[in-house]
């Protein structure tokens, strides 16, 4: 492997038109080097009048700080345009940052997985119970 290839981003997105909806499919590892990406995949969805858009995580293999804060900037950008971010089949480690930072809580979330149907995830709890 040279340089140039261990460098190639490990993130993806795929933007796609469902049922008439703007949803946007990520895959692979939306860290420091992938939240430029998304962000340029987004502002021109946004900048054209889009108000509702969903991120599909189905494909999403890691999420850290940078990818994040990406998705927390374009949420507060729609909400205060009147829209929203919606995060569809969110799991792994992705799940799992979305709800350690507490953004699981802040944003949309619609566990439907597209290829195996409606399924529920169970979030970690934090706290004692009694």
């Amino acid at each position: 492997m040279n340089d140039s290839e261990a460098r190639r981003p490990t993130f993806d997105v795929a933007l796609q038109h469902p049922d008439g909806d703007v949803e946007l499919v990520l895959s692979g590892e939306l860290d420091i080097a992938g939240a430029p990406i998304l962000r340029a995949a987004l502002d021109p969805v946004v900048r054209d009048g889009q108000r509702d858009v969903r991120l599909n995580l189905s494909g999403l293999k890691f999420l850290d700080a940078a990818g994040l804060g990406a998705m927390a900037s374009v949420a507060g950008q729609l909400a205060r345009l009147g829209g929203r971010l919606t995060l569809t089949a969110p799991r792994g480690i992705p799940l799992r940052a979305l709800s350690i930072t507490g953004m699981l809580d802040r944003l949309t979330a619609d566990y439907e997985t597209p290829a195996a149907g409606s399924r529920e995830i169970a979030t970690p709890q934090t706290g004692s119970q009694t």
